[in-house]
């Protein structure tokens, strides 16, 4: 569903740094031990569960 809700808003004149994903369903512990939420160079649990899309944009494992 991010994928065309990005697209939409990407229309709509949005700027990505104010388009924010929630990745919380990718969390497995929540305290960065168990490495499942790894995103790049980030960890969901630790750095997130909230990121812009301007973060995120070019790590192909987040959408």
């Amino acid at each position: 569903m991010y994928r065309f809700v990005m697209i939409e808003l990407e229309e709509k004149k949005y700027k990505p740094e104010n388009i924010f994903l929630d990745m919380e369903r990718r969390m497995e512990c929540g305290v960065g031990k168990c490495n499942h939420c790894h995103i790049g160079d980030k960890l969901c649990c630790v750095d997130g569960p909230i990121f812009s899309l301007w973060e995120i944009k070019n790590l192909k494992e987040a959408l």
